[in-house]
């Protein structure tokens, strides 16, 4: 009763809506980042916070879920936090009439009274819209009301995110308010970098925006939930379709050889793409693969159905399968007749049963089946096979483990890249449907610098043009630690949603977070590492060869962990600007101790880099009777910053071992 009363009050009536909002769609954004985009600072509200008061109240749902209650918990503790004023946590049933301003989160009766939509908002976006002096944060899922308190605070209270341990909260005596018309829509519907830090810390992740493969489904209801929400499986699937220690023992056909967990994508797969039935004598492998995704439909709320290949280079070589490759295109054309059979069953399956979900299907551009199943006639590319092209619910995924990545995708002049580029045009020739799976570390030499964080941007823009619709970079997933996988996770959580952020504001924004009054300096030392691996890279140019690509394992290519590349004066002078820093943060009498020992803790996370990267090739550059001293110092710096492994196959009690480091 006492909420009836309530939503008859005329705050809580329906406001004007957006030609956007009668319509489902929304409207082109310009390709740039304005971050008061939907502030109207001509219009005033009701400041947030003023003298220590607020006349806000945070309002939830009467059966608000775990994440509207986390979402209003947040916004609750970080306006305590920068203005020291507590805003009561309401549920709508315990609401009195009011005319104080409300901030309601989530899928309140103000909401649904409004008139506005969360709809077509790319699964995380979310609306911050002010409907009289009422507040709405609402996401079209409950992930994206998350997403958009943090907005929220970032915007309005001046709130930086950058690390799981570093946060910026500027403590304020007023927070002032305008009014508020923002509609935040991502530009990948998925997105995630594969740090440890993203993967193990959900309350990172979600100030992020992002999730990974590598997350734990436990306890993420009050995050909005997880990757596994949206993901069936890991992208190498088929063995958690069809465990190979259950079924080899039973169907060996179903398997290419015994210790190859590929399948036999032939195994109930007709050649014009129709499915065998199974019988009393024969039990096909695609019918159990189907089974399996059956029941994951019943009994889960997946979107996405990833049917990827086993991470290996041993394609099936099973007479039928060989036949059926040259058939359809090649290995990626064979799995697509395979996906789409499969896609079209479960389709057609639902609508028998009546069943009303959501669902699309995902193969792998990858290794072997990185190549489009595409021919040429005259100028223009065909499918390979009419089977072999997707189905509309039907998404590719390519993952270029190959690529130079200190170069953009689509730079034609790259000699690797160049057929990278010329592979994506081979598959947009037969579809739009794409998600990106792209690499962001030397997987070799994980605390060594990668040049690849001036080319993050230009390519998640050319991700965006080519039709990508969600992007994961695979990065340091067992360790954490060291200043460029923080920078880099930093940039990605801004360019995954909106590419047109400006990568040097990006920078600036974290080294300030990170590294307070020597935030500057460490701007600085990007741009010399920057600089030092173009020059190196771009070396051979003038000599008429091709520029240096940087594969993300050294051995592939060398060059950016060779004594040539980390000299000497390349080393000391890198040094220099984290001496500087450490001066600068030593001589600021404004800090307290706490962030005094903060800031140093960073810098020594700088630091670790050029340790390694020393450490190297000590025996070539530098004195090798001062190595045990340096070696003792390299080890307890890495102990005390807890990085658990230097490289993905090495854990550092390995590293100590192979290079006698036990001090």
């Amino acid at each position: 009763l006492l909420l009836s009363l309530i939503t008859a009050v005329s705050v809580f009536s329906a406001c004007q809506k957006d030609p956007a909002d009668e319509s489902g769609n929304i409207e082109d954004e310009a390709a740039y980042y304005d971050p008061n985009a939907g502030i109207n600072f001509d219009k005033a509200m009701e400041p947030l916070a003023s003298a220590g008061g607020s006349t806000y109240r945070i309002v939830i749902p009467s059966d608000a879920t775990p994440a509207e209650e986390n979402a209003a918990n947040e916004l609750q503790n970080y306006i305590r936090r920068s203005a020291s004023v507590t805003l009561p946590v309401m549920r709508e049933a315990d609401l009195e009439i009011t005319n104080a301003p409300l901030i309601a989160i989530g899928n309140t009766q103000i909401f649904k009274n409004s008139g506005f939509s969360t709809e077509n908002l790319n699964l995380d976006g979310f609306i911050i819209r002010h409907c009289g002096s009422n507040l709405i944060i609402k996401g079209q899922r409950d992930r994206g009301t998350i997403y958009g308190v943090y907005d929220f605070l970032e915007k309005v209270v001046g709130i930086k995110f950058v690390t799981a341990e570093d946060e910026y909260i500027p403590v304020r005596a007023s927070i002032p308010l305008y009014e508020m018309n923002v509609k935040e829509t991502p530009t990948f519907m998925i997105r995630g970098h594969f740090t440890n830090s993203v993967s193990t810390d959900l309350l990172f992740a979600s100030k992020m925006r992002m999730t990974t493969p590598h997350q734990s489904s436990l306890g993420t209801e009050k995050y909005g939930g997880a990757y596994a929400d949206d993901w069936s499986a890991d992208f190498h699937s088929f063995n958690a379709m069809i465990p190979h220690n259950v079924f080899y023992p039973i169907h060996p056909e179903w398997y290419s050889q015994k210790e190859n967990w590929q399948p036999v994508f032939s195994n109930g797969l007709n050649d014009d793409g129709t499915i065998k039935p199974d019988t009393s004598e024969n039990q096909y492998m695609i019918n159990e693969v189907i089974r399996w995704i059956k029941n994951k439909i019943l009994t889960t709320d997946t979107k996405i159905y990833f049917l990827g290949q086993e991470d290996n280079q041993n394609p099936s070589k099973h007479p039928d399968c060989i036949r059926q490759q040259e058939l359809f295109g090649g290995y990626a054309g064979q799995i697509i007749v395979f996906v789409n059979a499969v896609a079209r069953e479960i389709k057609e399956w639902m609508e028998q049963e009546g069943i009303e979900k959501e669902v699309y299907f995902a193969t792998f551009a990858y290794q072997y089946t990185m190549g489009a199943p595409v021919k040429k006639e005259g100028s223009k590319l065909v499918p390979a096979h009419p089977l072999a092209v997707p189905r509309e619910d039907v998404y590719i995924q390519l993952a270029p483990i190959t690529a130079s990545y200190n170069e953009t995708m689509n730079d034609t002049s790259s000699t690797t890249n160049a057929a990278i580029y010329d592979t994506i045009k081979g598959w947009n020739a037969i579809t739009d449907r794409f998600f990106m799976y792209d690499y962001s570390t030397n997987f070799h030499d994980w605390v060594s610098w990668f040049p690849n964080t001036n080319v993050i941007i230009p390519n998640l823009k050319f991700y965006r043009e080519f039709g990508a619709n969600s992007i994961m970079s695979n990065a340091a997933t067992l360790a954490k630690g060291w200043y460029q996988e923080s920078l880099n996770t930093y940039i990605m959580s801004k360019a995954m949603w909106n590419p047109d952020r400006d990568l040097n504001a990006l920078i600036s924004e974290f080294n300030a977070v990170y590294a307070g009054p020597a935030g500057q300096t460490l701007d600085e030392f990007v741009n010399y590492m920057t600089a030092h691996f173009e020059t190196i890279a771009n070396a051979p140019i003038a000599e008429g060869r091709p520029k240096l690509g940087a594969s993300i394992y050294a051995s592939s290519s060398p060059w950016i962990v060779s004594e040539t590349t980390l000299d000497y004066p390349f080393i000391t002078g890198a040094y220099r600007y984290v001496d500087k820093a450490q001066e600068i943060i030593e001589s600021e009498t404004s800090l307290t101790a706490l962030e005094r020992e903060r800031y140093f803790n960073n810098i020594e996370r700088v630091r670790i880099m050029i340790d390694y990267m020393k450490f190297k090739n000590y025996d070539a550059i530098f004195e090798k009777h001062e190595k045990i001293e340096f070696s003792e110092e390299f080890v307890k710096r890495v102990e005390k910053l807890g990085i658990a492994r230097l490289s993905e196959n090495q854990t550092f009690t390995d590293f100590k071992i192979q290079f006698d480091l036990n001090f």
